[in-house]
């Protein structure tokens, strides 16, 4: 993506002098613009200062360390953190110069790079051009003392934002007026994108030309967003206790966006995300390219003071969704890595209570609040937080009885149902909550001591799959469980903790296993019979336990169906039985078949059984008589059975004399002959495609299903017949006998199978501008024999290009090549194959790219692919643009057509090239030691 400068090209006899002026330049000459050197700069990093001393109503999490894993959502956007300041010390960690209580976040994925569509800001240059385009030509002209650096730039405009009259600029790079702060200002100022209530506490800052600044220029002040300098960057040190993760997981992938330091007098500065840092070359490269676009990537500093508390968000809130008066632990459930909102104290929210006195709670005894003429208002709700007064303690979220769908009520009921035991402050207020990733607002907590006691010390189990059950023993140890029964349907699959009936709601049940009891399971799956289900039950006190071994009986359910039979046509050859659950150890004298009618109908002849699981076939000997047949599973295997018997019909036909075929690889045929014998068989022909390997007995249809067929290679039809007859290339003669299902009626057929041909091309030898292509290979589907050259055209596929010389033909089977003698024009070739030898060719012509070599080379001359080889010099050696040793004069021996003499040189970035003129007249040159 970097650009080099560019010198315009020298001719004549100046070339030498200006390449040895730039080997001197390259060699002795420092370069004139040095690099910013972050080391120079970086800051002394002080050890963070404790979390615990940012408090609120509730100790804010260590968002130096958790907002690098969860993202802070805000502004409708998601941010990580990049500093902190606890204490108000300026640089005490990262980059953050705010007060005491503030948090340093940057945008957490700008989108992809130069493409100003992307990302939830776009992108931009550094300093747009003129009529806001962004090529260099409408930038206006700006030139330091050494003529070859211009650079082009769009002037200041007169105002950016709320500041008036700006100065004209002094250097290209400076931040005030630049397009890149022209788009900061807009974006704070859009309440669309970052509305004012969350507007309202961000930190503005100063940016001027200290290290903390960053800027080259006049200083800006009362800004809100801005974008990294090279200071801060260099301060946001790997392994500092609020960095976690690789650049690439804190900042959302790789890609470049615009810092606001400047690089050397003329450039800018942009940064490079590149797997675990900071890539400052590429901050160099592109510093010049004040043109291109790249992302926008703002951070500010935000006030923390009015927060809260946070919760978890991703892409929607998590507290809109909760279920009313169900407190939720925010120490374990919000404690995972989503995203983070923070919700603030918002005067413009008034709430009040008159009665604050303290409550008791238990879980069955719930806290009432009056609200007096309290009226829900839309989008509003009212909230709780459960701060526990102990260090060990755990905290609970609430919303209440009282939201926007509550027209109003005079009471507030607090649920405090599975909550821990202890003394809690309760925090009472009035919630607005954003959608997305926009902060929650709340009114000043109104707050009042709760107690919550007397949990239950009852663990006793009533009822199991809403059935009451009587238990056998104590079940005061894994040795001695509380034992009981219960039978389930077959359709009950699994067995959970919420098919067991609690003495008290607030007991936890466990399943397991074992009688070990230390796994836990959120199911256990039933299989068919017995299923020992032990469980754990834990009162609400956490201390007293009962254990419990539940033996669950699952019975079997089945179904039949037929196989293999259709109404007067075929037979019923088995009877298909579908368990439910899965089954094992059945056997067939576990099943019986009984006639269902009456007269005696429906009579069949049991054979064997075989399946597993859910799938088992009871295949029939014989079909004696058809009609409905009862089906009688017994209990097996320590299954009971439900539903037996099932009935099921079953079919009989007469054998069917049809020999006949219908179709050949689905194809509709018409036969000639009558078939009756071998000597004069029924005759038709088909033609496939060359993805046709074989034919198989498959590849025909019959007339009766029932009807046999045998392929053979020969009019004898003799043998059991070939299970596959692989088909070449052209005609095949494929012979076919079909015996009806009686067993006796036989015809005789012969298929004549055109197998077709297609084929691929690819080009050999040649390589784009460097090799001629020197032959086309063909690769056949299947083998073929008999190709010619004269059977194979080539033709250009683009006018004028593609145009070769067609040469031999080598190859057999599938693998053939056909040579070329020349390529006069490069490009795409027809290559087109009539058909031969009997083989009909599909998919002509192919098309396939050659390539010829650039340029020409003298052969009988000197010089061959740019190297001296025979002729003129045989002593001495060209190196570095001189003859060393040997030297070139003017004789009669040689004929030379033209002489090229080619220095290069490179140094700063330049290139020049001296190329002599084809000499117009012969000349004479003797090399002599």
């Amino acid at each position: 993506m970097s650009k080099k400068l560019r010198t315009p090209k020298k001719s004549g006899a100046l070339a030498l002098v200006l390449s040895l002026l730039v080997i001197v330049t390259f060699i002795f000459i420092p370069t004139l613009v040095a690099a910013e050197d972050p080391a120079a700069e970086d800051p002394v990093v002080e050890d963070p200062v404790a979390e615990d001393s940012l408090t609120n109503i509730l100790p804010l999490p260590n968002f130096a360390v958790y907002g690098n894993t969860n993202a802070i959502s805000l502004a409708g956007q998601q941010w990580v953190t990049i500093g902190k300041n606890i204490t108000g010390q300026e640089g005490t960690d990262g980059v953050n110069i705010g007060t005491a209580n503030t948090l340093t976040l940057i945008l957490s994925d700008k989108g992809n790079d130069f493409d100003a569509s992307s990302g939830p800001y776009g992108a931009v240059a550094f300093r747009a051009g003129g009529n806001g385009t962004t090529t260099a030509a409408c930038y206006t002209t700006f030139t330091t003392t050494n003529p070859d650096n211009t650079f082009h730039y769009a002037d200041n405009p007169t105002s950016v934002g709320a500041i008036d009259n700006i100065d004209p600029w002094t250097y290209p790079n400076e931040y005030l007026g630049s397009t890149l702060h022209q788009k900061m200002n807009s974006l704070i100022t859009d309440t669309d994108l970052f509305p004012t209530r969350e507007v309202n506490h961000i930190v503005p800052r100063t940016l001027d030309t200290s290290n903390r600044g960053g800027i080259a220029g006049p200083t800006v002040e009362d800004q809100k967003l801005w974008p990294l300098s090279l200071y801060e960057w260099s301060s946001y040190q790997e392994g500092e206790p609020w960095v976690l993760g690789t650049a690439s997981a804190r900042f959302g992938g790789s890609g470049e966006f615009w810092s606001r330091s400047a690089h050397g007098t003329m450039g800018y500065q942009m940064r490079e995300i590149a797997g675990t840092g900071f890539d400052d070359d590429g901050g160099n490269a592109f510093g010049r390219n004040s043109y291109m676009e790249l992302g926008v990537r703002p951070a500010f500093t935000l006030d923390l003071s009015s927060v809260i508390f946070t919760s978890p968000t991703s892409g929607a809130s998590i507290k809109a969704s909760l279920t009313e008066q169900t407190p939720v632990c925010i120490n374990s459930v919000w404690s995972g890595s989503d995203a983070k909102k923070l919700t603030f104290s918002d005067s413009a929210l008034a709430f009040d209570l008159s009665d604050k006195s303290d409550r008791t709670a238990n879980s069955t005894v719930t806290p009432t609040l009056d609200l007096g003429s309290y009226t829900a208002t839309a989008g509003k709700q009212i909230s709780c937080l459960f701060v526990s007064k102990s260090s060990e303690g755990k905290n609970y979220y609430e919303k209440t009885n009282i939201t926007s769908s509550a027209v109003s009520d005079t009471n507030l009921v607090i649920s405090t149902a599975d909550m821990d035991e202890g003394n809690y402050t309760l925090y009472v207020f009035v919630e607005e909550i954003a959608e997305g990733d926009y902060s929650d607002f709340c009114s000043a907590p109104v707050s009042l001591d709760l107690t919550i006691a007397n949990p239950s010390n009852d663990a006793g189990l009533t009822h199991v799959f809403d059935e009451a059950v009587t238990w056998d023993g104590d079940g005061t140890s894994d040795d001695t469980p509380k034992t009981t029964g219960v039978a389930v349907g077959s359709n009950v699959p699994e067995i959970t903790p919420d098919d067991f009936t609690t003495s008290h709601p607030a007991a936890t049940v466990t399943l397991h296993t074992s009688d070990e009891y230390d796994d836990d399971e959120a199911s256990i799956v039933l299989t068919a019979g017995a299923n020992d289900i032990y469980v754990k039950v834990v009162a609400e006190d956490g201390v007293t336990t009962l254990y419990y071994k539940v033996t669950v009986d699952r019975e079997v359910s089945y179904t039949v169906a037929q196989l293999g039979g259709t109404s007067e046509i075929a037979h019923t050859t088995g009877i298909a039985i579908t368990f439910t659950p899965a089954v094992t150890g059945l056997t067939a004298d576990d099943i019986t078949l009984t006639p269902a009618d009456s007269p005696p109908a429906g009579a069949v002849t049991k054979g064997a059984l075989t399946g597993s699981g859910t799938s088992w076939t009871l295949h029939l000997a014989g079909v004696s008589a058809p009609g409905n047949v009862n089906v009688a599973i017994q209990d097996f295997n320590g299954c009971t059975v439900s539903g037996s018997p099932k009935t099921v019909e079953v079919f009989r036909r007469n054998p069917s004399d049809d020999a006949g075929l219908t179709h050949v690889f689905d194809e509709a045929v018409t036969w000639d002959g009558d078939g009756t014998s071998d000597d004069a068989p029924k005759t038709t022909g088909v033609a496939v495609g060359s993805n046709v390997p074989e034919i198989t007995p498959d590849d025909f249809t019959k007339s009766d299903p029932a009807a046999t067929v045998t392929l053979h290679t020969s009019d004898e039809y003799d043998g059991d017949g070939e299970e596959s007859i692989a088909l070449i290339a052209g005609a095949n003669d494929i012979y076919v006998k079909v015996v009806a299902e009686d067993g006796v009626t036989t015809l005789y057929y012969k298929v004549t199978v055109d197998r077709e041909v297609s084929y691929t091309v690819t080009q050999l030898g040649g390589t784009s501008e460097i090799a001629n292509t020197t032959g086309i290979a063909i690769t056949f589907t299947p083998a073929v024999a008999g190709l010619t050259a004269d059977d194979i055209t080539l033709t250009p596929a683009d006018n004028p290009a593609g145009a070769v010389t067609k040469g031999a033909l080598t190859g057999s089977g599938t693998s053939w090549t056909l040579h070329l003698t020349g390529v006069s024009a490069p490009g795409n070739v027809s290559v087109a194959i009539q058909d031969f030898n009997g083989c009909t060719v599909s998919g002509l012509p192919k098309t396939v790219e050659v390539f010829r070599k650039e340029g020409g080379a003298i052969t009988n001359g000197a010089i061959t692919n740019g190297a001296i080889t025979t002729g003129a010099i045989t002593t001495g050696a060209i190196t570095t643009g001189a003859i060393t040793s040997g030297s070139i004069t003017t004789g009669d021996d040689f004929d030379i057509g033209w002489l090229v003499t080619a220095l290069l040189f490179a140094a700063a970035g330049l290139t020049i090239c001296v190329a002599a003129r084809r000499m117009l007249k012969k000349y004479r040159i003797a090399a002599r030691r």
